[in-house]
């Protein structure tokens, strides 16, 4: 768990040094062309000059010939989107839940499944994204690498056993949990196709529909009570090791929302005894593409 949370900030500091450089690659917008035709009478270089106000405030200062045409090619240069766009350190928060036959409803031999869904939490940190531009920019091809936090808040005051052969709960119906929640960690890919309405993305009305596939790097059982403290259980508590499903997201402008859902089970398919259950994400992008 120690390495995944240094890998984790460890990417953070870089994705802010890599914004931080093409901010000011950017923000530097001052040229001076000093080239001259000195074929031209003196009163011609004089006259062949210009300074232009910036966005930003400042100003540049165009000297020599041939700088309007160079100032129409910059122009261009902008106006012109990137067919790859990459975008590093986005992050969605939402609800992490499940579904039985399609139904969020739990049979009742689930009790010990039962969830808290304020506290079943899930924090999707995308370490990179890339768009890859299709058709006029309105159509693209989106993929990034995607840590993904899911926490199952219990209502019901079980215990799910460690290393077992198959899922398992312990009735511990005796302790008052304060805290009784489960945690699991993925290294997630998604592909996406991207369909927007405009060019413009902060005008944009738009829906991703796609896919992803991951890997379970780590589980975790938290129990907080006041007979015994703060526990901390380290296991895979028969987890799918490997997992995938479908994705999707809508939004306009800088508003988001995306729903993750599961095609493979969250237990083992040969360890779920008889808990068959797919895994539902649902939230809101903070920090969009």
């Amino acid at each position: 768990m120690k390495k995944i949370t240094f890998l984790v900030i460890a990417l953070f500091l870089c994705g802010l040094s890599v914004q931080a450089q093409e901010k000011d690659k950017e923000s530097d917008d001052t040229e001076i062309n000093t080239e001259k035709d000195h074929d031209e009478d003196e009163e011609e270089e004089d006259e062949d000059y210009d300074i232009d106000d910036d966005d930003d405030g400042g100003f540049t200062i165009h000297i020599g010939k041939g700088w309007r045409k160079k100032k129409a090619e910059n122009e261009e240069k902008r106006k012109r989107k990137k067919n790859v766009k990459t975008r590093w350190l986005m992050l969605d928060y939402g609800i992490s839940t499940y579904t039985h036959n399609g139904k969020i409803d739990l049979p009742t031999d689930y009790e010990p499944l039962e969830q808290k869904l304020w506290g079943s939490n899930n924090w999707n940190l995308h370490a990179f994204q890339q768009r890859i531009n299709l058709h006029q920019h309105k159509v693209n091809l989106m993929y990034g690498v995607t840590f993904e936090f899911n926490r199952y808040n219990f209502r019901n005051d079980y215990t799910i056993e460690q290393k077992t052969n198959k899922v398992n709960f312990l009735d511990t119906r005796t302790t008052d949990f304060e805290k009784n929640r489960l945690n699991a960690t993925y290294l997630t890919v998604p592909l996406m196709l991207n369909f927007e309405s405009s060019r413009k993305y902060g005008r944009s009305f738009r829906v991703n529909v796609g896919a992803y596939a991951g890997l379970l790097l780590t589980g975790r059982l938290k129990q907080e009570s006041s007979e015994f403290g703060e526990v901390k259980t380290d296991d895979d508590f028969n987890l799918n090791k490997t997992r995938f499903g479908l994705t999707g997201r809508i939004g306009y402008g800088g508003i988001n929302f995306f729903v993750n859902y599961g095609l493979s089970s969250l237990f083992d398919e040969n360890e779920r005894g008889n808990y068959d259950l797919k895994p539902l994400n649902f939230g809101i992008s903070i920090i969009p593409f």
